[in-house]
Formats: C-alpha cells, structure tokens, sequence
C-alpha cells in the first residue's frame, strides 16, 4: 500500500468493522508508520453526521451518515475503515487527496468527478517540491509544498458567474502567494500563513470574513489581509478565526450565530476582534458549516457560536458566548459540527456527544465513547 498524506471532504461510512485490520497482502510493501498498538492519533468532522479519525497505523476510521461515498459502499454505519492506508495527514472538504512522500496524489469523493479531470487517481503532482501537507475544498485540492508553494487542482470560484474562477481540473496550478506559505486553509477562501506571519487569503470573502470592507466579495489574486500580530494558523468558513502566535484567538466576519465569540448581531465584523474568555490556545476548528467554532486550550476545549442538540452545551437550542466543554482535561484534538462534537482523549479514546455521528449505539446526547461493535446496516 502506498504511503499518503490525506485531505478528505464530505466523507460517509457504511458497512460495519468490529476486527483488527488485516495486514498488507505479502506483494505489497508494508507501510512504515506505526504498526504496533496502534492509537488514534486524529480526528475531524466530515458533515453534520459524519466523523473520521486516522490511527497511528496510518489507516482512517469513519462513522455517522454515509451520503456520498467516501469510506464504503453506501448505506450507514459505525467504525468504518476506509480503503485509504498509510495516512500521515488529513484534513477535510468537499473531496479527499491523499498525497504520497515521493509526490504520488490520489483525489477522490464528492465533488471529485465534478471538478478534477478525467484521471485523478494515482498520477504524479508536478511540484518544484516534495509535499508537506495537502487541503481539501468545495471543488478544489490544495497542496503545500516544502518550500512554501501553494498549489490548486479544480476550481476556485469568486461568484455565480459561471467563467468567475479559476479552474485546473487536470493539473496542479501553483497560487501566487506573497511569501512561502508554512500553513494553509481551505474554506469560502484559500488562505496560508506566511513565513513573515502575516496571512494572505484568495477566494471568496463573507460579510467582511477577511478583515476587508463588506462590499468586497472575492480576492482574485492571493492578498495579505489585515491581521495586526503574528499567526499561527487561520481558519476560513462563513467567517473567518486567526489563532494567534501568543494563543489568543480573533475573528472576522458575520455573527449570526455568535460565531465570533461575542453577542449575536445581524451586524457583519469586518475587522479581526479577539474572542474574550478563552485562554491561550493550540487549536481552533469551524464547525461544518460555520455556525460554531471550538479551541482546544492545555487539553480542554472551548466552544462558542450555536449549539444545536446539546453539541457542545446543555441546552436544546440558542447560541453561548466562550464556555469550557465539561468535563475531559486531557483532550489532544476534538472534532465539531453544527449538531455534535467529538473529542480525542491522550489514551486514544474518543466520545462523543450531539445528534447524529455519536459512533455508539445508543440514543440521547450525554457523551459517549465511540465503539467498534457492529449495530446494523442498511
């Protein structure tokens, strides 16, 4: 099996597993991960009710609704494990790239057939550069290269305009970003943080979710916005958060929700404010669509924004200001959505609590440990 860094969309999982996988076929080459006590290692939300997690072993675990095909064959289930082995990395969007260390990529999922060519499995990534970590978007794959390169394949779209874009189905197009990039996201924007600390997005902007004047829609070419301290790493969906080098956190863009970390207002933030409340962090996620954001602060996690079937509070409905998720403190990464949250504890554990990819078999929406045990299947 071929070694690959992954970013995933919209995943889904049927069939069911409650088995160590097997090993790799004697003609194949064993994967040089971790194979021994294997642990989860990550997790991330693919929708609403759909959550995937990669082990040490390299192989990717998924559970909740299956709709479009990512992990199985269709249908629904818990603790699937997808044919992807030997992952170093994932993130995820409307489709799944998988990328090799010596530059192989497979794309595949969603959005895949819509917007990549006619031939995305297993060709080559044409980089000046070995990959460092790759990205996943509505129509789009992103790869970061080692020495800071930027590179799509697919289609970035600036409005409803049907030739308002920038479209490569069948090769990598590198981005004209400013300076080499150290991190990127992929959201309504395709943003990096740049060597100089500074941010530099080009997509499309949400009620000033850039930082810039509201009457701005898109960035057509990669541009720095207006962030006043040194980021860590930025993160884009309907608004936009920087987490911040000193662990603070600041956000931009509409609060509907109050998914900037302040009262709900109708209102736009075009500029980046900081979430009060909430202690230096490691981390910060969007939930899938925007509504709720979470950080991940010294093993506990902190969400604000909607909260939706108890997701990350014990109310039916309605939206919090910064609050601390009770009751782990040893959480190393956490996974949100609009209607649930997971979180991955330092023993490899991982609970859940919410509507929809709570990865158990039962009802209701206290936490919960996610089981491999078989339920049914459809």
């Amino acid at each position: 099996m071929r070694c690959l860094s992954v970013a995933l969309g919209a995943l889904v999982a049927l069939g069911c597993s409650d088995s160590e996988p097997p090993a790799p076929p004697p003609h194949q080459p064993r994967c040089p991960l971790e194979a021994s006590n294997p642990r989860f290692v990550q997790i991330e939300a693919l929708s609403n009710e759909l959550m995937i997690a990669r082990r040490s072993d390299g192989t990717l675990w998924c559970w909740g609704a299956d709709a479009a095909n990512y992990c199985s064959d269709g249908g629904r289930a818990w603790a699937t494990r997808t044919e992807v082995d030997c992952v170093e990395s994932a993130s995820f969007g409307g489709l799944a790239i998988a990328a090799h260390p010596s530059g192989g990529i497979t794309i595949w999922g969603g959005l895949t057939s819509s917007y990549i060519g006619s031939d995305p499995v297993g060709d080559s990534a044409p980089l000046s550069a070995p990959i460092r970590t790759v990205a996943a978007g509505g129509g789009h794959a992103i790869l970061l290269d080692v020495d800071g390169g930027v590179w799509l394949r697919g289609r970035l779209s600036f409005s409803w305009m049907a030739d308002d874009m920038i479209d490569s189905p069948d090769a990598f197009l590198r981005l004209p970003f400013p300076a080499p990039a150290v991190s990127i996201s992929d959201g309504s924007a395709v943003c990096a943080v740049l060597s100089t600390g500074a941010v530099a997005c080009v997509g499309v902007q949400h009620g000033g979710s850039l930082g810039l004047d509201p009457e701005i829609t898109a960035l057509r070419t990669p541009t720095v916005i207006a962030i006043d301290e040194p980021v860590q790493e930025i993160a884009t969906s309907i608004s936009s958060c920087a987490l911040l080098v000193d662990g603070k956190i600041q956000c931009a863009g509409p609060n509907s929700f109050g998914q900037l970390g302040r009262p709900r207002s109708d209102d736009p933030q075009p500029s980046f404010v900081t979430v009060e409340g909430v202690p230096p962090a490691q981390r910060i996620k969007w939930g899938t669509e925007g509504f709720n954001a979470c950080a991940l602060s010294h093993g506990s996690v902190w969400c604000w924004g909607s909260y939706a079937f108890e997701a990350l509070h014990p109310s039916d409905q309605g939206t919090i200001l910064p609050t601390r998720v009770e009751p782990f403190d040893d959480v190393v990464d956490f996974a949100v959505s609009t209607f649930s949250l997971c979180v991955l504890r330092e023993d490899g554990s991982m609970w859940c609590r919410g509507y929809g990819a709570r990865g158990n078999c039962s009802e209701g929406f206290d936490w919960t440990e996610v089981s491999f045990e078989e339920c049914w299947t459809i």
